[in-house]
């Protein structure tokens, strides 16, 4: 076992509507010892990174650049570490 708590999500990202070709960004602020590795997904579908449209920031938060009708759905930050993982899901609306 480890004496390390699972990562926790202090701010996770916020449900939204936003215009199409607009710049997104869900938040996901962890906190954990040994700092816990973030990734996304999308409709229970890991983000990849190959999309250009899409970067994993530093912190962690989620960018998506010219948003488009088919960006919508729900956006879910996974942390994990050693210890275990949390998560925290928005929708997304573009329109």
């Amino acid at each position: 076992g480890s004496d390390h708590p699972p990562p926790v999500i202090r701010q996770g990202p916020v449900n939204q509507s936003v215009p199409v070709d607009s710049t997104v960004v869900l938040g996901c602020q962890t906190v954990g010892a040994p700092p816990p590795a973030v990734h996304w997904k999308k409709d229970g579908t890991v983000v990849s990174p190959v999309d250009s449209r899409v970067s994993l920031m530093e912190t962690g938060s989620l960018k998506i650049h010219y948003a488009k009708l088919g960006d919508s759905g729900f956006y879910t930050c996974v942390a994990s570490s050693p210890s275990g993982e949390a998560s925290w899901t928005a929708y997304l609306q573009v329109e």
